[in-house]
């Protein structure tokens, strides 16, 4: 998963569709995949990037 890429939509595309981070708070993101498949990692990293 490319951090970047994932961060691009959230912050300049969000306007465009109905995701809207930030409208509500918290917001909730519902991250979907395998055991072992670095969720958790990704989650932090986004976290960092958009905290």
């Amino acid at each position: 998963m490319c951090i970047g890429y994932v961060l691009d939509i959230l912050t300049t595309k969000a306007a465009k569709t109905e995701l809207k981070l930030g409208f509500r708070k918290p917001a909730v993101i519902v991250i979907v995949g395998v055991n072992g498949g670095g969720k958790t990692t990704s989650l932090g990293k986004l976290n960092w990037l958009i905290g």
